[in-house]
């Protein structure tokens, strides 16, 4: 919304389904662009997108590492700044509705609206402080987890002190609730990420629709010919090391018929480049916008959702853009993510940290084209069956509105 052509997310396409039915939203955020690790303005700004929604930008100080001290220093300064600014608004919002990430804010936004006196729903979006243990070795995990002691009673004092939690997905709420020290209540709800995907590339039931990118994916299973697409941030909870290894000895094994496409950044990007150097079947782009996005999908093959072992996620936005792109998922990924795609036949689950596994799957993938097709065609119809930004954000419109009207 603000950052050009980049795709939207939650935070978005909830304010855009809030204006729509008619509620004024103002939406407070870091000046920090979190993914190109730059500041948009550098100070404080207040911008009216539209007559209904307005943007509040707090700044903060700069970090490059998604997992760092830097990171906590500037989490704490923006929060700070929230309640400064906030308290100086004229008059209450009816909702306050809390992200978490990042604690300190979600925090400093219950506290708001406590002084208020107005219901707040914190939206539980990872778990936080949670992911800060995978950054160790599990035997230094018990001594990192009593160090970070206070992030924890944060998670539990914000979580606990909501009206109303929701979540991406349900093992996210319970963990959610377990921080709140309570049951699940009937506001608790889960509310997928979702993805606003074009309307005009829906795969009908039957028979299979055969557009430009769907021949040109049939000419190159005629040959065994496979594009691999990553699309995410290069981060420590993502195993690109395993890919590069796999995609090493494709070259010897598959005669270069397996390219592999990298698209995003982050704190491994240096490293993962330098490592793939004389790697003639991987591509980085960094970074693209919605439509390049789009683009590079339709011309995909396989959407590549590369986890390590003790990745935290459950349903995270990569899965729900490849299933509006049409194409099946080839997943290292536990939990939530390995049972949508086992239960409704739209892809193939490999072991984490396993070239070898991963290669299994791309050879069979090789091997079954018509079967890889019609994954893909399952997964679309999934999706916009359930999973359409639409769909999920009139839905949680709905239910803010039951929490509002039920204060009053």
């Amino acid at each position: 919304m603000l950052d050009g052509s980049f795709r939207e997310f939650r935070c978005s396409l909830l304010a855009k389904a809030l204006v729509a039915r008619g509620h004024d939203v103002t939406w407070w955020t870091s000046d920090h662009d979190h993914m190109r690790k730059t500041q948009r303005y550098g100070h404080f700004k207040s911008i009216e997108l539209s007559p209904r929604l307005r943007l509040k930008l707090l700044p903060g100080p700069r970090y490059e590492r998604n997992v760092s001290l830097r990171r906590l220093w500037h989490n704490r300064v923006v929060a700070r700044r929230f309640l400064a600014q906030a308290r100086r608004c004229p008059s209450p919002p009816e909702l306050v509705f809390a992200c978490l990430p990042t604690l300190e804010l979600a925090q400093s936004a219950v506290t708001y609206a406590h002084e208020l006196n107005v219901r707040v729903v914190v939206d539980v979006r990872d778990k936080w402080p949670d992911i800060y243990l995978g950054v160790f070795p599990r035997i230094a995990r018990p001594a990192a987890r009593a160090a970070l002691a206070s992030e924890f009673r944060r998670a539990s004092d914000t979580l606990g002190a909501a009206h109303a939690i929701t979540a991406v997905s349900e093992s996210y709420l319970t963990w959610a609730l377990q921080h709140a020290g309570r049951r699940r209540r009937d506001n608790d709800r889960v509310f997928p990420l979702g993805f606003d995907a074009p309307a005009d590339v829906s795969l009908p039931e039957s028979p299979p629709h055969r557009s430009g990118p769907d021949i040109a994916k049939s000419n190159r299973s005629a040959n065994g010919s496979l594009t691999v697409t990553f699309v995410g941030t290069f981060g420590a909870s993502y195993d690109l090391e395993t890919v590069l290894e796999a995609a090493e000895k494709c070259l010897a094994t598959m005669n270069g018929r397996v390219q592999f496409l990298l698209i995003g950044d982050g704190d491994k990007a240096a490293s993962l480049r330098r490592r793939a150097k004389s790697l003639t079947n991987v591509t980085f782009t960094g970074w693209l916008d919605a439509p390049e996005m789009s683009r590079r999908l339709e011309e995909t093959d396989i959407g590549l959702a590369a986890y390590g072992m003790n990745a935290q996620q459950s349903l995270p936005n990569k899965l729900f853009e490849y299933m509006a792109a049409g194409v099946p998922l080839l997943s290292s990924l536990r939990g939530e993510q390995e049972s949508l795609i086992k239960e409704n036949h739209i892809g193939l689950h490999y072991e984490p940290h396993s070239s070898a596994s991963l290669i299994d799957r791309l050879a069979w993938f090789q091997a079954n084209p018509a079967e890889r097709l019609a994954m893909g065609a399952r997964a679309r119809r999934l999706f916009d069956r359930s999973y359409r930004a639409d769909t999920v954000y009139g839905s949680l419109v709905d239910h803010l509105e039951t929490i509002v009207a039920g204060s009053n």
